[in-house]
């Protein structure tokens, strides 16, 4: 029996680093899905194996894999046999899109339905990732704590992006730390993102958004200055980079924008998907 199943990545609209607690630092996130996503399949076995293929990226086959370790944590917490999976990537890789969340995301999903699971698959996804509750879910949310406390909410507003990555990347782990060494702070903006957003008034919505990690992100890698510089003042990052995006409420708007720039460099254009 075969699944599959296209997971697709996200953008934070805010990042709000509210402290540090137990080591783990706690966030506060304004978070929408885009329409640019992974598709997973997964196969069951008839013995306890393994095995992951990424279509494109055989450097990412193997157990390092996250999709690999997510599989392997179902097996042992329920008690399944193994499976095969191929993952199609399209979310750009280690640009603070949720790409190897929503490989975890789509592992678990799919493989709660092949093997029949109703309970705890949630918790588990919690140990896996701190987002990974988010990405099995979608939509507009606002996060909290590690990420993974998630507060859905209806909103009739759709978004449209121009996505820029990088071709490097940002350790998460090494702009933490560098927030942590610059002790920069600014106020807290999501809950005003959100009223601004569900109210439609994006021109607002873009002055109130920021994140928090943009200053160590740009400290640790210059390019996403650069890339902010090429999309101009409706610039904004996304979780730690290296990916900037711009926002648009309009999608005319957008798509002369998007024209113009991908004579130039390769951008990506999305729009964030309704649940």
């Amino acid at each position: 029996m075969k699944l599959k199943k296209k997971i697709n990545a996200k953008l934070n609209l805010t990042l709000d680093i509210l402290g540090v607690e137990n080591s783990f630092h706690t966030l506060k996130s304004l978070v929408c899905e885009i329409n640019l996503g992974d598709t997973i399949k997964v196969k069951k076995r008839k013995d306890k194996n393994i095995s992951v293929k990424v279509k494109g990226h055989p450097e990412l086959n193997g157990e390092k894999n996250n999709a690999f370790i997510s599989a392997r944590a179902f097996m042992e917490e329920f008690n399944t046999q193994g499976v095969d999976i191929v993952i199609d990537k399209k979310i750009p890789i280690g640009g603070g899109l949720g790409g190897s969340s929503a490989d975890i995301a789509g592992v678990l999903l799919l493989m709660k339905e092949l093997f029949d699971i109703d309970k705890g698959v949630e918790e588990l996804a919690s140990r896996l990732g701190s987002d990974v509750n988010y990405m099995m879910k979608g939509g507009y949310a606002v996060i909290e704590g590690k990420g993974q406390i998630v507060n859905s909410f209806d909103c009739e507003k759709r978004l449209y992006f121009i996505l820029l990555p990088s071709l490097s990347e940002v350790s998460a782990k090494a702009c933490y730390e560098k927030h942590d060494s610059l002790n920069v702070k600014s106020p807290d903006c999501t809950d005003k993102a959100k009223e601004y957003l569900i109210k439609g008034d994006i021109e607002t919505l873009k002055k109130v958004m920021k994140n928090d990690l943009y200053t160590p992100a740009r400290n640790l890698l210059p390019d996403i200055d650069n890339n902010m510089a090429i999309l101009g003042e409706n610039a904004f990052m996304t979780g730690s980079g290296a990916t900037v995006y711009s926002v648009y409420g309009d999608q005319k708007e957008r798509d002369r924008e998007y024209k113009r720039l991908k004579k130039i460099i390769p951008v990506i254009k999305a729009q964030s998907v309704m649940r």
